[in-house]
């Protein structure tokens, strides 16, 4: 396993999600899955990064290139390098200080910890509004949906009453600073508007981590720009696995865990079978 120890989650003080570990700091909970599995003569992790993968061919698997100057022969390849969030490119000033902990993406990860609080909501689609504002009033009804001007004109009449009857603050505007000490407290928008909010719910611009060297193998992905996987983790290239959060919306350790072992287990299966024929 080639980790470089940069994980989506890194920046949160606890997950949920995850039976029996429920509220453990992602780290320390990644710390700990480490020191279980080295215990396993089969099992190497090196502290580094990929810099480029290829295909020998088709009966003899692939070369993994790492920029600490290694080179891997495997025969095949699980991708469960999961998403970079981007949070750089949303243009909102101290973003970095409040990402997942209270400026989130996950009503289901965190949102109960913020039940009954002062809640903004910040898409860049009148439709995730739709979706997203039912899950997130069950939390909360004090909330808050901030527009941009462009996706405020879109907004339906229909989808405009019954925020209004639900009495949910409707504000336009793009937020380009958030404020706080150890949490939120104000978001700030670029007509100088400030809203006071104990947590704010945003889509980061995120992309698949390593997705110049999927394309490169030939792999496909999905409308959501997501890898393509069926049933046993499988992409379209032989050989060549994907499990976690590249590979589906519903971002979770549980899920990416659950996958993983798919994935493992498909694979062991092929490798056996392999060897049953040849011997």
């Amino acid at each position: 396993c080639i980790d470089s120890d940069q994980p989506c989650n890194r920046y949160a003080k606890e997950s949920h999600n995850f039976l029996s570990n429920d509220g453990v700091e992602p780290l320390k909970l990644k710390k700990t899955s480490w020191d279980q599995v080295s215990k396993y003569n089969s099992v190497h992790l090196i502290h580094d990064k990929v810099q480029d993968v290829h295909q020998k061919d088709l009966d003899n698997g692939f070369i993994v290139k790492t920029f600490g100057n290694l080179e891997i022969s495997a025969k095949r390849l699980i991708f469960a390098s999961g998403m970079n969030d981007n949070i750089e490119k949303t243009g909102i000033n101290n973003i970095e200080k409040f990402w997942g902990n209270s400026i989130i993406i996950c009503p289901y990860c965190h949102g109960f910890e913020f039940s009954g609080k002062k809640t903004g909501l910040y898409f860049n689609s009148p439709m995730l509004f739709q979706i997203m504002s039912p899950i997130l009033y069950n939390w909360s009804t004090d909330l808050t949906l901030i527009f941009p001007e462009k996706f405020f004109e879109e907004l339906d009449s229909v989808t405009a009453d019954k925020f209004k009857e639900k009495k949910i603050t409707v504000v336009k505007g793009s937020v380009v600073e958030v404020n706080g000490d150890d949490s939120l407290s104000s978001v700030t928008l670029d007509n100088n508007i400030t809203i006071d909010l104990d947590v704010l719910y945003i889509i980061p611009p995120s992309t698949v981590n390593n997705k110049e060297m999927l394309t490169k193998l030939g792999v496909e992905f999905d409308e959501m720009s997501l890898v393509k996987v069926d049933a046993q983790q499988s992409t379209n290239v032989q050989g060549v696995k994907a499990a976690g959060d590249c590979t589906t919306m519903m971002r979770s350790l549980a899920g990416s865990a659950a996958q993983g072992l798919m994935a493992g287990a498909s694979i062991c299966h092929d490798i056996f079978q392999e060897k049953w024929a040849e011997e």
